[in-house]
């Protein structure tokens, strides 16, 4: 019996203790659930909790560690009270994704340099301690001068006392202030040198950290009482490698710190910038050189700034789409450089004096070109727009600036022309309308617009004075709110856009549909907004007068002047107009199974200035009005001449025909009787009478050569050999991804010089830099971008799901846990009793009853 009750009593005392633990157990894990669970549920409709996909492919791509170091300070304002524990939770799942090849470290920057002063300054006054010793401490000693004298003479501190800086007289300085500190009683001489070294080695650490971009910011904490004023590090450092760090200035939020370390990450493991080939059909002109037998310096491009901006994150090259700078030479130079940087990575000897030709794939171009951009348009030749056409078919994205307007808001602009507008004809809109939309005619104003500055006029002691004053200016529109789309990565971190001269984009749903081409409207026009037609002529105010070309002054009401809300109601438009657009699919080659367009030959001598000339006429026509102007493709004969259409016929003809010749395109010789016949006819047109039969000839030509007829043999040799040298256009279409902005002007430095009145003008260059990263770096960031900075709005019907997990958690869970208890209860008891039975039986006499039975 004793033996029962022992027996019991040890089951019980072993249930309890087990209870007991399950409980600590349970209560642990309740504790740590946020940090030790790797299944959450994130019910955020972005999910913005979470980290993405994009993320885990990054960090999936790394080859080697990248170390991150966040330096904060202890001490930090009441809205970074969690900062820093939220920014430790994000680099602990950084590092687990990455499968440890994500380092952190979180340090006081304060306490770094505190310690780097206090180690440098002891290690200092122990040899200086050693006066009459020598050997390695004296060497080391001066190693220790020189990283003092290495300081800039306005960073030491006897420089900061307004003492002499040069190096050879810190130390006479330095020993100087010991003793006067020393003489006041404050401390010894060798404490106060001490103290004077603790604080120039301090200095040095904090002017390091100042190189690194990692400096502290005053902020102020407001409290129930007070306003404390505190000197504030948060700043983050990601190093992979030997290459350059990437730096986070300042970082206060965690919204965005998921994709702020995912692209930088991304960009300081990238091995090569990706290329983006701009290509500006307006570009000013070369400079003459400086001397006589230098090469002229590069054009300064009206980009300059935009350029400058990219040039941190791509390489960016000019291209002209001029016979030998076309998309076929870039990728060959690419392609090049890339070899031979392989080669001089493995040791070869790499000759640059030959050029090798590398053999590329068309359908490969997208490896070695990233991201083309096309700005400002105008009048482009055919194969021109045939290279355009063929890399946006060959999958490469391609970011166009597009507009039929340009102002120049310049000062040189008002003193030509009082803000002269100029229309551009892009030559792109045949290739726009098959692919799915078109570029507006009509320039678009509104009463909410951004602002530029205008000569005023000012009486001052009786003197009339002109000041440039800033003014809002209704054609430079301003979409804000709503008007910008919050669903897509590339704008939902963008509150307000800019667009200057902008007619905006009309999408043709049909034919998108029919081409399977998204088009997905990034950008539009808000309320209060109307358009206006701009002539290439304004009518003269006065009888008499010459027409003048078009001018924001001409259209100042229209342009200029915002719009009463009442009173010109029926000026505004009904629907907004969009004005950037992100289209994805397969974009259609419109020159498929043509001859491959002729490169246009350069004229020797011809004025190469695209801005030179009457705006809405051709670039680098003379300056006049259209009766001036010399035979030109658009200027028309003259009907009263019988002679005219004659000459302008052979003149139009002659280049045609050299250029043919030259390519040795089909259509040359057609072309080639023409240029044959004027040696031989002179004598036949001098005479009025025999003047139309002069004329008919070149009618009859053509099939003349066709037939092989004795009366031109060379070009029948041409035309025999002609069809066997044709390039006939091919491109295999790929899907491929176009961002069209409705504005040539927004990126242009004229406009961006008012980004301090103005912080808008800012946000242009941050959203075109949006788009090439995204482009050139990869979807990935697109993906994080959205995800991090939208509001946290909850999925639809994700109550239920919240509603379900705390059914389970307060009541699923407890009660599996007390089944399980009871059960193991039933089967623990059963088993006690079958162990009792068998123990008394095992005692039970042989000869009883009990036994028996």
């Amino acid at each position: 019996m004793a033996d029962s009750r022992q027996h019991r009593n040890t089951f019980y005392l072993t249930g309890g203790i087990l209870l007991v633990l399950l409980f600590a157990t349970l209560c642990l894990l309740s504790w740590t659930a946020d940090s030790t669970s790797r299944w959450k549920v994130d019910c955020t409709k972005y999910e913005i909790y979470s980290i993405s996909s994009g993320t885990d492919e990054i960090l999936g791509r790394l080859d080697e560690k990248v170390d991150v170091t966040y330096y904060c300070t202890e001490e930090l304002p009441s809205f970074l009270a969690t900062i820093v524990r939220d920014t430790r939770d994000l680099f602990e799942e950084f590092r687990r994704r990455s499968g440890g090849k994500f380092r952190y470290e979180i340090v006081n920057p304060n306490e770094l340099m505190d310690r780097f002063a206090d180690e440098k300054a002891g290690e200092y006054m122990a040899i200086y301690s050693q006066k009459g010793d020598k050997g390695v401490s004296e060497d080391r000693k001066k190693e220790l001068e020189k990283e003092l004298d290495a300081l800039e003479p306005e960073d030491t501190l006897a420089g900061r006392r307004g003492l002499p800086a040069p190096a050879k007289q810190r130390r006479d300085q330095r020993i100087e202030l010991a003793r006067e500190r020393a003489s006041r009683g404050e401390d010894s001489e060798d404490e106060a040198y001490r103290e004077l070294l603790f604080e120039e080695f301090r200095l040095q650490k904090e002017t390091e950290f100042a190189r690194d971009r990692i400096s502290p910011r005053s902020v102020g904490d407001r409290t129930a009482n007070s306003v404390k004023q505190l000197r504030v590090y948060s700043a983050i450092k990601i190093a992979y490698l030997e290459r350059p760090p990437e730096v986070i200035e300042w970082h206060v939020s965690l919204e965005s710190l998921e994709y702020e370390l995912a692209y930088r990450i991304l960009k300081v493991t990238m091995e090569q910038k990706p290329v983006v080939a701009v290509f500006d059909a307006r570009k000013p002109p070369a400079p003459p050189p400086a001397r006589p037998g230098m090469p002229p310096p590069a054009p300064q491009s009206e980009y300059s700034q935009t350029l400058r901006y990219l040039g941190d994150v791509v390489e960016v090259r000019d291209i002209t789409l001029k016979e030998g700078d076309a998309i076929d030479d870039l990728v060959q130079q690419v392609a090049q450089q890339r070899a031979r940087k392989a080669r001089k990575d493995v040791g070869e000897e790499i000759d640059y004096s030959k050029d090798e030709e590398i053999d590329v794939n068309p359908e490969d171009y997208k490896d070695y070109l990233n991201c083309f951009v096309v700005v400002q348009p105008h009048d482009l030749e055919d194969r021109q727009v045939y290279e355009i056409n063929r890399v946006v078919s060959l999958g490469i994205p391609t970011v166009f600036l597009v507009s039929p307007y340009t102002t120049d808001i310049s000062r040189e602009g008002w003193a030509q022309g009082q803000f002269p507008i100029t229309i551009l004809r892009s030559g792109l809109d045949e290739m726009f309308r098959s692919w799915g939309f078109e570029v507006g005619d009509e320039m678009i104003a509104s009463n909410t617009s951004g602002v530029l500055s205008v000569p005023q006029a000012v009486n001052i002691g009786g003197r009339r004075a002109e000041f440039w004053m800033p003014t809002t200016a209704s054609f430079i529109v301003m979409p804000h709110g709503e008007s910008i789309s919050s669903e897509s990565g590339l704008t939902n971190r963008i509150p307000a856009l800019v667009f200057p001269s902008t007619a905006g984009l009309r999408p043709l749903r049909d034919t998108l549909e029919k081409n399977k081409i998204t088009f997905e409207e990034l950008v539009s026009t808000g309320d209060e907004t109307w358009t206006k037609k701009v002539d290439a002529f304004v009518p003269a105010s006065f009888p008499g007068q010459p027409p003048s070309p078009p001018s924001l002054l001409a259209y100042q009401r229209d342009l200029l002047s915002p719009k009463d809300v009442k009173r010109d109601q029926d000026d505004f438009i009904d629907q907004p107009i969009v004005l950037a657009a992100h289209l994805r699919g397969s974009f259609e080659f419109t020159y498929e199974g043509e001859p491959v367009p002729a490169w246009k030959p350069e004229p020797e001598g011809a004025q190469q200035d695209p801005h030179q000339g009457i705006p809405g006429f051709p670039g680098g026509l003379p300056g006049g009005f259209p009766g001036g102007l010399p035979r030109d493709r658009d200027a028309l004969p003259d009907v009263d001449d019988p002679l005219a259409q004659d000459g302008a016929g052979e003149e139009a003809e002659k280049p045609d025909v050299e250029s043919e010749k030259a390519t040795s395109e089909p259509v040359a010789p057609p072309k080639a009787p023409p240029a044959v016949t004027p040696p031989e006819t002179p004598p036949a047109v001098t005479p009025p009478a025999v003047t139309p039969p002069a004329v008919t000839p070149p009618a009859v030509t053509p099939p003349a050569v066709t037939e092989g007829t004795e009366e031109a043999p060379p070009a029948v040799t041409e035309g025999a050999e002609a069809p066997k040298k044709v390039e006939t256009a091919h491109v295999s279409a790929q899907d491929g991804r176009v961002i069209v902005l409705g504005s040539v002007d927004m990126l242009k430095d004229s406009y961006l010089q008012y980004v301090r009145e103005f912080p808008a003008y800012r946000m242009d260059v941050m959203f075109f830099a949006n788009c090439v990263e995204t482009f050139t770096l990869g979807d990935v960031l697109m993906e994080i971008r959205r995800k991090t900075v939208t509001a946290p709005e909850f999925k639809k019907d994700s109550d239920k799901s919240v509603n379900w997990i705390l059914a389970v958690n307060l009541a699923v869970v407890p009660l599996l846990v007390a089944v399980i208890g009871i059960l193991r209860f039933v089967v623990r008891s059963r088993s006690s009793v079958a162990y009792e039975r068998r123990h008394l039986e095992s005692r039970e006499p042989a000869g009883t009853p009990e036994a028996t039975a």
